[in-house]
């Protein structure tokens, strides 16, 4: 038999728990603290960019088999770009309610694209057409990673035989131009993203925010 009972209920008096407060506090009864989460986020943020800004790169060691492995150091510039990718969106409820925080994203958003556009590498392949090799673009486009081979042309590999000139790091001052210029937008997105939680009183004290 089915339970009706809760028809019974009167819910003009009963309060909807499950609202979203302005307080970013979820509901009452939650378990979940949306306000914690951000702050934890906020403290990443704050300890990657204390670190030094250095560039990713690529090294060689040596395994105790004599074996040569190439390994990458992260980039402390992405790293940090990424954690304050996470807390906007985390806010981005509340970066869309506030106007001039929402016009500011959208700003970043469209000088992503255009760094994009000024500092990514058109890969490029080597193809036989009528019997010859030639250089032809792929049609991606992309941030290659700080030493990263790429192919920058073409070279005699034997008698009569063309290939691919592949180049370690040739697009790196690019990349670093790249980063460089993104870091400096996300800093300031990150310090408009901490205006933002201080105007919406965010955090309850006791957080000691």
């Amino acid at each position: 038999m089915v339970d009706e009972s809760w028809e019974e209920e009167d819910t003009d008096s009963k309060e909807f728990v499950d609202e979203v407060s302005e307080s970013a506090e979820y509901s009452p009864k939650s378990d979940f603290s949306k306000a914690q989460i951000v702050y934890t986020q906020i403290e990443k943020c704050c300890l990657l960019r204390s670190e030094e800004m250095k560039a990713g790169y690529s090294t060689h060691i040596v395994d105790k088999m004599g074996n040569v492995k190439l390994v990458y150091i992260p980039d402390a510039r992405k790293k940090f770009i990424g954690a304050v990718n996470a807390l906007m969106n985390l806010l981005m409820p509340e970066v869309k309610r506030d106007k001039f925080c929402k016009e500011s994203v959208d700003e970043l958003r469209i000088l992503e694209t255009e760094l994009k556009k000024k500092y990514a590498y058109k890969e490029k392949k080597v193809i036989i057409k009528d019997t010859k090799q030639q250089l032809v673009y792929t049609g991606r486009e992309y941030i290659p990673e700080v030493g990263e081979i790429l192919t920058v042309g073409m070279k005699p590999i034997k008698k009569g035989v063309m290939g691919e000139n592949k180049v370690e790091g040739f697009w790196d001052s690019k990349v670093n131009a790249y980063y460089n210029e993104l870091l400096e937008a996300y800093d300031i997105i990150f310090s408009e993203l901490n205006c933002l939680i201080d105007k919406l009183n965010y955090f309850k004290q006791k957080m000691g925010f």
